[in-house]
Protein backbone atom coordinates (compact mmCIF):
# COMPACT_ATOMS: atom_id res chain seq x y z
CA UNK A 1 0.00 0.00 0.00
CA UNK A 2 0.85 3.67 0.15
CA UNK A 3 2.43 5.55 3.02
CA UNK A 4 0.81 8.83 1.96
CA UNK A 5 -2.56 9.51 0.32
CA UNK A 6 -2.08 11.37 -2.98
CA UNK A 7 -4.77 13.42 -4.69
CA UNK A 8 -4.34 12.24 -8.26
CA UNK A 9 -6.61 13.94 -10.79
CA UNK A 10 -8.07 13.19 -14.20
CA UNK A 11 -5.49 15.64 -15.52
CA UNK A 12 -2.69 13.25 -14.53
CA UNK A 13 -4.45 10.43 -16.37
CA UNK A 14 -5.08 12.53 -19.48
CA UNK A 15 -1.43 13.58 -19.62
CA UNK A 16 -0.34 9.94 -19.50
CA UNK A 17 -2.88 8.91 -22.16
CA UNK A 18 -1.93 11.74 -24.54
CA UNK A 19 1.78 11.14 -24.02
CA UNK A 20 1.40 7.40 -24.65
CA UNK A 21 -0.66 8.04 -27.81
CA UNK A 22 2.04 10.38 -29.08
CA UNK A 23 4.73 7.72 -28.63
CA UNK A 24 2.60 5.03 -30.26
CA UNK A 25 1.92 7.26 -33.28
CA UNK A 26 5.52 8.42 -33.63
CA UNK A 27 7.60 5.28 -33.09
CA UNK A 28 7.46 1.84 -34.68
CA UNK A 29 8.65 0.20 -31.44
CA UNK A 30 6.86 1.05 -28.23
CA UNK A 31 9.26 2.85 -25.81
CA UNK A 32 8.00 1.08 -22.69
CA UNK A 33 10.79 2.35 -20.44
CA UNK A 34 10.29 5.95 -21.52
CA UNK A 35 6.54 5.72 -20.86
CA UNK A 36 7.17 4.26 -17.39
CA UNK A 37 9.71 6.96 -16.57
CA UNK A 38 7.46 9.82 -17.67
CA UNK A 39 4.39 8.43 -15.91
CA UNK A 40 6.17 7.22 -12.78
CA UNK A 41 8.47 10.19 -12.23
CA UNK A 42 6.71 13.15 -13.85
CA UNK A 43 2.96 12.86 -14.49
CA UNK A 44 1.97 10.76 -11.49
CA UNK A 45 5.39 10.65 -9.83
CA UNK A 46 5.57 14.42 -9.60
CA UNK A 47 3.15 14.26 -6.69
CA UNK A 48 4.97 11.46 -4.86
CA UNK A 49 7.17 12.57 -1.95
CA UNK A 50 7.88 9.23 -0.28
CA UNK A 51 10.61 6.96 -1.68
CA UNK A 52 8.70 3.79 -0.85
CA UNK A 53 5.57 5.17 -2.51
CA UNK A 54 7.61 5.93 -5.62
CA UNK A 55 8.79 2.32 -5.58
CA UNK A 56 5.18 1.15 -5.30
CA UNK A 57 4.15 3.35 -8.22
CA UNK A 58 6.95 2.16 -10.50
CA UNK A 59 6.18 -1.48 -9.62
CA UNK A 60 2.53 -1.03 -10.59
CA UNK A 61 3.54 0.63 -13.86
CA UNK A 62 5.91 -2.23 -14.69
CA UNK A 63 2.93 -4.60 -14.45
CA UNK A 64 0.88 -2.62 -16.98
CA UNK A 65 3.55 -1.09 -19.22
CA UNK A 66 5.73 -3.87 -20.60
CA UNK A 67 5.96 -5.94 -23.83
CA UNK A 68 4.12 -8.91 -22.31
CA UNK A 69 0.81 -7.01 -22.20
CA UNK A 70 0.49 -7.68 -25.94
CA UNK A 71 0.47 -11.43 -25.37
CA UNK A 72 -2.84 -13.27 -25.22
CA UNK A 73 -4.26 -13.82 -21.73
CA UNK A 74 -1.54 -11.77 -20.02
CA UNK A 75 -2.63 -11.57 -16.36
CA UNK A 76 -2.71 -8.13 -14.77
CA UNK A 77 -3.39 -9.59 -11.31
CA UNK A 78 -2.47 -12.81 -9.43
CA UNK A 79 -5.98 -14.31 -9.64
CA UNK A 80 -6.01 -14.24 -13.43
CA UNK A 81 -9.48 -12.66 -13.51
CA UNK A 82 -8.16 -9.63 -15.34
CA UNK A 83 -6.24 -10.48 -18.49
CA UNK A 84 -5.37 -8.87 -21.80
CA UNK A 85 -8.27 -8.96 -24.26
CA UNK A 86 -8.03 -10.25 -27.82
CA UNK A 87 -10.55 -8.21 -29.80
CA UNK A 88 -10.70 -6.55 -33.20
CA UNK A 89 -13.16 -3.68 -32.69
CA UNK A 90 -13.88 -1.06 -30.06
CA UNK A 91 -17.32 -2.54 -29.40
CA UNK A 92 -15.80 -5.93 -28.65
CA UNK A 93 -13.40 -4.34 -26.17
CA UNK A 94 -16.23 -2.46 -24.47
CA UNK A 95 -18.31 -5.63 -24.27
CA UNK A 96 -15.44 -7.59 -22.70
CA UNK A 97 -14.69 -4.87 -20.17
CA UNK A 98 -18.40 -4.64 -19.34
CA UNK A 99 -18.34 -8.27 -18.27
CA UNK A 100 -15.88 -7.51 -15.48
CA UNK A 101 -17.19 -7.15 -11.94
CA UNK A 102 -18.63 -3.73 -11.06
CA UNK A 103 -17.05 -3.90 -7.60
CA UNK A 104 -13.36 -3.64 -8.37
CA UNK A 105 -11.21 -5.99 -6.31
CA UNK A 106 -8.11 -4.54 -4.56
CA UNK A 107 -5.84 -6.83 -6.59
CA UNK A 108 -6.59 -4.70 -9.66
CA UNK A 109 -4.64 -1.88 -8.02
CA UNK A 110 -1.90 -4.18 -6.76
CA UNK A 111 -3.22 -4.02 -3.19
CA UNK A 112 -3.82 -6.65 -0.54
CA UNK A 113 -7.35 -7.83 0.25
CA UNK A 114 -7.17 -5.85 3.50
CA UNK A 115 -7.33 -2.67 1.42
CA UNK A 116 -11.08 -3.30 1.15
CA UNK A 117 -11.33 -3.18 4.93
CA UNK A 118 -9.35 0.05 5.13
CA UNK A 119 -11.45 1.62 2.37
CA UNK A 120 -14.70 0.63 4.09
CA UNK A 121 -13.46 1.99 7.44
CA UNK A 122 -12.48 5.31 5.88
CA UNK A 123 -15.85 5.64 4.15
CA UNK A 124 -17.61 4.85 7.43
CA UNK A 125 -15.56 7.44 9.32
CA UNK A 126 -16.32 10.06 6.66
CA UNK A 127 -20.04 9.28 6.85
CA UNK A 128 -20.11 9.42 10.64
CA UNK A 129 -18.10 12.65 10.65
CA UNK A 130 -20.64 14.21 8.28
CA UNK A 131 -23.51 13.07 10.50
CA UNK A 132 -21.78 14.54 13.55
CA UNK A 133 -21.32 17.88 11.78
CA UNK A 134 -25.02 18.07 10.90
CA UNK A 135 -26.01 16.97 14.38
CA UNK A 136 -23.73 19.55 15.97
CA UNK A 137 -25.26 22.38 13.94
CA UNK A 138 -28.84 21.19 14.26
CA UNK A 139 -29.74 23.22 17.34
CA UNK A 140 -29.18 20.53 19.96
CA UNK A 141 -27.83 23.17 22.31
CA UNK A 142 -31.12 25.06 22.30
CA UNK A 143 -32.99 21.90 23.24
CA UNK A 144 -30.83 21.71 26.34
CA UNK A 145 -31.57 25.34 27.19
CA UNK A 146 -28.29 26.72 25.82
CA UNK A 147 -27.32 28.29 22.53
CA UNK A 148 -24.36 26.90 20.54
CA UNK A 149 -22.31 29.97 21.54
CA UNK A 150 -22.98 29.29 25.22
CA UNK A 151 -22.07 25.62 24.85
CA UNK A 152 -18.79 26.38 23.06
CA UNK A 153 -17.89 29.14 25.53
CA UNK A 154 -18.52 26.83 28.48
CA UNK A 155 -16.47 24.05 26.89
CA UNK A 156 -13.62 26.45 26.10
CA UNK A 157 -13.48 27.63 29.70
CA UNK A 158 -13.62 24.04 30.90
CA UNK A 159 -10.63 23.07 28.76
CA UNK A 160 -8.70 26.16 29.86
CA UNK A 161 -9.34 25.15 33.45
CA UNK A 162 -8.00 21.64 32.86
CA UNK A 163 -4.72 22.52 31.17
CA UNK A 164 -1.94 24.37 32.89
CA UNK A 165 0.02 27.39 31.68
CA UNK A 166 3.17 26.76 29.62
CA UNK A 167 6.15 25.49 31.60
CA UNK A 168 8.88 27.85 32.79
CA UNK A 169 11.67 26.55 30.58
CA UNK A 170 14.34 28.55 32.42
CA UNK A 171 13.48 26.72 35.64
CA UNK A 172 13.63 23.36 33.87
CA UNK A 173 17.02 24.19 32.36
CA UNK A 174 18.31 25.27 35.76
CA UNK A 175 17.08 22.14 37.54
CA UNK A 176 17.98 19.76 34.70
CA UNK A 177 21.19 21.15 33.15
CA UNK A 178 22.70 19.44 30.13
CA UNK A 179 25.06 16.71 31.32
CA UNK A 180 26.93 14.14 29.30
CA UNK A 181 26.42 11.53 32.03
CA UNK A 182 22.66 12.21 32.38
CA UNK A 183 20.90 12.34 29.02
CA UNK A 184 17.46 12.32 30.66
CA UNK A 185 17.98 15.94 31.69
CA UNK A 186 17.97 16.89 28.03
CA UNK A 187 14.90 14.74 27.37
CA UNK A 188 12.73 16.33 30.06
CA UNK A 189 13.73 19.86 29.02
CA UNK A 190 12.88 19.11 25.38
CA UNK A 191 9.55 17.60 26.42
CA UNK A 192 8.74 20.71 28.46
CA UNK A 193 9.58 22.92 25.46
CA UNK A 194 7.38 20.90 23.09
CA UNK A 195 4.41 20.75 25.44
CA UNK A 196 4.75 24.48 26.14
CA UNK A 197 4.47 25.27 22.43
CA UNK A 198 1.32 23.15 22.26
CA UNK A 199 -0.13 24.82 25.35
CA UNK A 200 0.42 28.27 23.87
CA UNK A 201 -1.47 27.26 20.73
CA UNK A 202 -4.36 25.84 22.76
CA UNK A 203 -4.68 28.70 25.21
CA UNK A 204 -4.36 31.37 22.53
CA UNK A 205 -7.06 29.85 20.30
CA UNK A 206 -9.46 29.20 23.20
CA UNK A 207 -9.03 32.66 24.72
CA UNK A 208 -9.47 34.34 21.33
CA UNK A 209 -12.47 32.13 20.56
CA UNK A 210 -14.22 33.28 23.73
CA UNK A 211 -13.51 36.90 22.79
CA UNK A 212 -14.75 36.29 19.23
CA UNK A 213 -18.02 34.82 20.50
CA UNK A 214 -18.44 37.93 22.66
CA UNK A 215 -17.82 40.12 19.60
CA UNK A 216 -14.61 41.61 20.96
CA UNK A 217 -12.34 40.23 18.21
CA UNK A 218 -12.92 39.08 14.64
CA UNK A 219 -14.03 35.46 14.19
CA UNK A 220 -11.26 34.34 11.83
CA UNK A 221 -11.36 31.24 9.66
CA UNK A 222 -9.06 29.47 12.11
CA UNK A 223 -11.26 30.34 15.10
CA UNK A 224 -14.36 29.25 13.20
CA UNK A 225 -12.71 25.87 12.58
CA UNK A 226 -11.99 25.55 16.31
CA UNK A 227 -15.61 26.53 17.08
CA UNK A 228 -16.99 23.80 14.82
CA UNK A 229 -14.53 21.23 16.17
CA UNK A 230 -15.61 21.91 19.75
CA UNK A 231 -19.23 21.45 18.69
CA UNK A 232 -18.50 18.03 17.22
CA UNK A 233 -16.06 16.76 19.88
CA UNK A 234 -13.14 16.63 17.45
CA UNK A 235 -9.62 17.96 17.85
CA UNK A 236 -9.18 21.21 15.87
CA UNK A 237 -6.72 20.96 13.00
CA UNK A 238 -4.52 23.73 14.42
CA UNK A 239 -4.19 21.78 17.67
CA UNK A 240 -3.51 18.48 15.93
CA UNK A 241 -0.80 20.09 13.79
CA UNK A 242 0.92 21.39 16.92
CA UNK A 243 0.52 18.16 18.89
CA UNK A 244 1.71 14.57 18.97
CA UNK A 245 -0.07 11.92 16.84
CA UNK A 246 -3.44 10.90 18.29
CA UNK A 247 -6.77 9.50 17.08
CA UNK A 248 -8.73 10.34 20.24
CA UNK A 249 -11.88 12.48 20.16
CA UNK A 250 -11.62 15.89 21.81
CA UNK A 251 -12.81 14.94 25.31
CA UNK A 252 -10.42 11.99 25.58
CA UNK A 253 -7.66 14.00 23.93
CA UNK A 254 -7.87 16.75 26.56
CA UNK A 255 -7.89 14.17 29.37
CA UNK A 256 -4.85 12.48 27.84
CA UNK A 257 -3.05 15.82 27.49
CA UNK A 258 -3.74 16.66 31.13
CA UNK A 259 -2.22 13.33 32.16
CA UNK A 260 0.88 13.96 30.05
CA UNK A 261 1.31 17.41 31.58
CA UNK A 262 0.90 15.94 35.07
CA UNK A 263 3.71 13.50 34.26
CA UNK A 264 6.05 16.38 33.36
CA UNK A 265 5.02 18.27 36.51
CA UNK A 266 5.77 15.22 38.65
CA UNK A 267 9.09 14.77 36.88
CA UNK A 268 10.04 18.35 37.75
CA UNK A 269 8.90 18.08 41.38
CA UNK A 270 10.41 14.69 42.24
CA UNK A 271 13.21 14.20 39.73
CA UNK A 272 13.67 11.36 37.27
CA UNK A 273 11.02 8.65 37.77
CA UNK A 274 11.84 4.99 38.28
CA UNK A 275 9.50 3.98 35.47
CA UNK A 276 8.69 5.98 32.35
CA UNK A 277 5.37 6.33 30.54
CA UNK A 278 6.91 6.21 27.08
CA UNK A 279 3.65 6.64 25.16
CA UNK A 280 2.98 9.76 27.23
CA UNK A 281 5.98 11.57 25.77
CA UNK A 282 5.43 14.22 23.14
CA UNK A 283 8.40 12.82 21.20
CA UNK A 284 9.17 9.26 22.41
CA UNK A 285 12.02 8.90 19.90
CA UNK A 286 14.12 11.32 21.98
CA UNK A 287 13.81 9.01 24.98
CA UNK A 288 14.64 5.89 22.97
CA UNK A 289 17.71 7.38 21.31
Amino acid sequence: GWNIAYEYTSGDLNCCINQTKMFLDKYADVPYRVIRELSGHIHYGGRVTDDWDRRTLTTILETFVNPDVLKDDYAFSPSGKYTSIKCDTQQEYLKSVGEWSINTHPEVFGLHDNADITCARNETFDTLATIVVFEGTGGGGKAAGKTPDEVVTELSKNILGRIRAPFDIAQFQEKFPTKYEDSMNTVVVQEAIRFSKLLRVLRSSLENLILAIQGMVVMSKELDEVYKALQTNTVPTTWANAAYPSLKPLASWVTDLAQRLAMIDKWYDYGHPRAYWISGFYFPQAFLT
